[in-house]
């Protein structure tokens, strides 16, 4: 738990740490499988998320948004390939251009749970 300690006291507003790691997990959705690349990241980054005050659910529920967030962020989202090779005779640039407005939707939805996080723990 040393880094958390770190990071806690570099006096960091929280919700800096919060972006700087979500942008992270988004930027490994993008390269990498999103199982393994929340198993290998999720010890480093949950201590962190603890020390800073954060909610473990609400962290989890936006870690596994992010994540999916990368998946179909263009220019290299894995799932807009594999879309792709099912569609052969669909452009990629078509492809990432229906996405965008979802991508879009998700990035919002994300804002709102940053600012609002008790939309993430409603029973």
């Amino acid at each position: 738990y040393d880094l958390a300690e770190w990071v806690v006291a570099l006096s960091l507003s929280k919700y800096i740490i919060i972006v700087v790691i979500l942008f992270i997990y988004m930027v490994l959705g993008c390269i990498m499988n999103s199982l393994p690349a929340v198993i290998l990241t999720v010890p480093i980054f949950f201590p962190i998320a603890m020390a800073a005050g954060f909610d473990p659910v609400w962290f989890g529920v936006l870690v596994v948004i992010m994540v999916e967030m990368g998946c179909v962020t263009p220019p290299i989202g894995m799932n807009v390939f594999a879309m792709a090779s099912i569609a052969t005779d669909v452009p990629m640039y078509s492809i990432f251009k229906g996405v965008l407005p979802f991508w879009a939707a998700m990035v919002i939805m994300v804002i709102i749970m940053v600012i609002f996080p008790q939309i993430s723990l409603l029973p």
